[in-house]
Parts: C-alpha cells; sequence; structure tokens
C-alpha cells in the first residue's frame, strides 16, 4: 500500500512538474529580490521596508497559489 502512495504521489507531481516549477520560480524570484536588494540600499530602515514589502509580497503569493 505504502508503494501505490508513492507512485501516485510521483505520478501526480509529474503530471503537474511545470505548474510546480513555476510557483517555486516565482518564491524564488521574491525572496532573492529581497535578499540581493536589500543590501544595496544604504538605510537600515529602507532595507527593512524592502526585505518586509518583498514577505508582503511573499504572503500574497502564497495565499495566490494556494488557489
Amino acid at each position: 500500500m505504502f508503494g501505490f502512495l508513492l507512485k501516485k504521489t510521483f505520478y501526480d507531481l509529474w503530471d503537474n512538474l511545470f505548474k510546480v516549477a513555476l510557483v517555486n520560480l516565482g518564491f524564488l524570484v521574491l525572496f532573492l529580490a529581497g535578499l540581493i536588494l536589500s543590501p544595496l540600499l544604504a538605510a537600515a530602515p529602507l532595507s527593512l521596508g524592502l526585505m518586509a514589502l518583498c514577505l508582503l509580497c511573499c504572503c500574497v503569493y502564497l495565499s495566490a497559489a494556494s488557489l
């Protein structure tokens, strides 16, 4: 029964591989935008604000992707 569960999960993921990859790519882009762009800002409040904005965008993206 466990083998059937693994096979079914693999086939379900394989059928939706490109959708899963695109969703993960969106999360990576939002995360890396906050990680790379925040040190470029000289002021600490602006850097923290950008990181908070990217975190908020990740949360919104997560809620949209879960639909």
